[in-house]
């Protein structure tokens, strides 16, 4: 936690100050208990900063965060744009300066929860809940779904400034879940003591009791991504009816690329890499399904949606990112999953016949390169596939796979040569030169 230097603490209590005094003077007319709460703030903020030496000041008005928040809240709770403007500006002070306790975060969530669904300075709420997220464990469990479902909400507000600002959001609070998880395995080494529940086996709703709270938070939230992506209703992020395919599946890959840790030292999370990642983009990419994407004007996947619509086509958006997820498993999972990587590595090599798309063979093109460009994995493969006479030859199929592509490239272009190009025009006779992209490039001596 973060200790407020005194000059700091005086720039502090005189900002409190001038905020609650701009309430009472807001609130004079038409809501007269929160100008007298607001006055009643002023009161306990000086006796507080007169009592308080330069050493405590700051602990003093941490125990009495209660009493200073109770003006904010009825602010709050009038829906009155510029009461909730001040309000919001003065929690975001008391987060920053971590004044608000524990047990105050709650209230202000709930709050908050309230100006989301009254529609209600939208934007201001996405400017206060980061910062109580990434403050020192002041939200967590519920808590802390609740924040992340207020963004994913906001994601569908009618505002594209807000749109883009929940799209932040989001990815910040998910970072910032992962981040905690490994603060709390540097803070703990040694294994969780687990107490069987007298109940038999725990709740599917819950984490594994193995977690401690902050890998429980993390892995609850990573289900329920995995849920949502599948079109399934959430678990632990309750209250969210739909989020964008695109949205989830970026925030899938950013954790896994950003956050392996977390996954090799957990088993827990590592289990739901087989039981929920990887089913979910083998069911996305399996190229025997010719749709398994949602259109263009229609991204978003809600939980009563058939994933499989059979009249969908194809999207580039969904498949490039899938590949990219792909791409993550293999070059940073492997040795986790090698019968997963296998699948997705055969399922690659088939969207490059000829039959598939161009935009198609273009991506698992590109993937494929940057496996085969990777010495430890070509070495991997070798070892675990290519060089056991029981399993599947995976670097021979890729090796053919390439091959097959650049012996096309150089057919097509003979082709498209020999019936656009006249021989006897192709190039003054006696000059010597050579043909590039069915183009005469002569020597120049």
């Amino acid at each position: 936690m973060s200790v407020l230097s005194p000059p700091d603490a005086r720039k502090l209590i005189e900002a409190l100050l001038g905020d609650l005094r701009q309430l009472s003077t807001e609130a004079k007319k038409k809501h007269n208990h929160v100008k007298e709460a607001a006055e009643s703030g002023v009161v306990r903020v000086r006796n507080i900063s007169t009592a308080s030496g330069e050493v405590n000041l700051l602990k003093n008005l941490r125990a009495a965060s209660n009493e200073l928040l109770h003006p904010l809240i009825l602010a709050c709770a009038t829906r009155q744009t510029r009461l909730v403007q001040i309000a919001l500006l003065s929690i975001q002070r008391l987060v920053q300066h971590r004044v608000l306790e524990g047990n105050c975060a709650s209230v202000v969530v709930s709050e908050l929860w309230g100006l989301v669904e009254a529609e209600c300075e939208e934007l201001r709420v996405l400017q206060t809940v980061p910062p109580m997220v990434s403050a020192d464990l002041l939200v967590t469990g519920n808590t802390l779904a609740k924040c992340i479902v207020m963004c994913f909400r906001m994601h569908f507000a009618k505002d594209p400034v807000v749109i883009n600002a929940a799209s932040a959001a989001v990815r910040q609070l998910v970072g910032c879940v992962f981040e905690r998880v490994i603060q709390e395995d540097g803070l703990f080494n040694t294994e969780l003591i687990v107490v069987a529940p007298p109940g038999g086996r725990p709740s599917p709703k819950s984490a594994p009791p193995t977690l401690r709270p902050c890998a429980a938070d993390a892995y609850l939230l990573f289900k329920d991504l995995c849920l949502l992506i599948n079109a399934k209703p959430s678990v632990w992020l309750v209250g969210i009816h739909e989020m964008t395919r695109t949205l989830g599946l970026e925030l899938i890959e950013s954790i896994l690329k950003s956050y392996p840790s977390v996954f090799f030292k957990h088993q827990e999370f590592c289990e739901l890499l087989k039981s929920e990642v990887c089913p979910l983009v083998i069911k996305l990419f399996s190229p025997s399904l010719k749709s398994t994407q949602v259109s263009s004007q229609q991204q978003s996947s809600r939980a009563s949606s058939n994933v499989n619509a059979p009249n969908d086509r194809p999207y580039f958006p969904i498949a490039m990112r899938l590949v990219r997820i792909i791409l993550c498993i293999i070059t940073l999972y492997h040795h986790l999953l090698p019968t997963e990587c296998e699948i997705f590595l055969s399922s690659l090599i088939k969207f490059v016949d000829v039959d598939r798309r161009g935009w198609q063979r273009a991506l698992s093109l590109e993937a494929l390169h940057r496996v085969i460009v990777r010495q430890d994995i070509v070495k991997w493969l070798c070892e675990n596939f290519d060089a056991r006479s029981n399993s599947s030859k995976v670097l021979e199929q890729l090796s053919h796979c390439i091959f097959s592509v650049i012996q096309q490239s150089f057919m097509l272009s003979k082709l498209s040569y020999e019936s656009d190009v006249e021989p006897d025009v192709i190039h003054p006779k006696g000059s010597s030169g050579f043909y590039f992209g069915n183009v005469w490039h002569p020597h120049v001596e």
